[in-house]
């Protein structure tokens, strides 16, 4: 979290920023006047939020792993991801 979590507020902030200006200019309008330009801020938004993502996953993936997590406990996860279709072994 702390490699991320800094940048991750701020774009949550920011997607709200955003969403409550949407709702400011188009209150009142007909739905049909406003669905383009909210399908375009939600477009936007998952695509930001997606490239984001992958910055983190990068960072978390490159970053150096501090402490490993006790056998059993891998084992159990390692059954889960295997159980959810999640790794191939």
């Amino acid at each position: 979290m702390p490699l991320y979590r800094a940048e991750r507020d701020a774009l949550e902030a920011t997607f709200c920023d955003e969403a409550a200006a949407q709702h400011a200019r188009w209150r009142g309008a007909n739905p049909t006047e406003h669905a383009e330009s909210l399908r375009a801020f939600t477009a936007s938004c998952f695509m930001r939020a997606t490239e984001a993502e992958a910055r983190w996953m990068q960072a978390v993936s490159a970053a150096p792993v501090q402490h490993r997590p006790p056998p059993l406990f891998t084992m159990a996860w390692n059954e889960f991801n295997k159980e959810a279709g999640f790794s191939a072994t």
